[in-house]
């Protein structure tokens, strides 16, 4: 689990987290006017990951 913090306090409308290979592993929606997200990462297969926002923004980790 993992706490996604929006920089400026900026509501997003969906997080995206995709796999190595561009699809899009999981899609989580921000509710209301939230400027953070609690991510659960414990389904995803070890590799590496990248988190997207919808203005472009990523940033990658590895699930091991």
């Amino acid at each position: 689990m993992a706490l996604v913090r929006f920089p400026f306090g900026e509501a997003l409308a969906t997080l995206k987290v995709i796999d190595a290979s561009g699809r899009v592993a999981l899609a989580i929606p921000a509710q209301g006017q939230a400027s953070s997200v609690e991510v659960d990462f414990s389904g995803l297969n070890a590799g590496v990951y990248t988190i997207a926002t919808p203005d472009g923004r990523t940033a990658r980790f590895v699930k091991r």
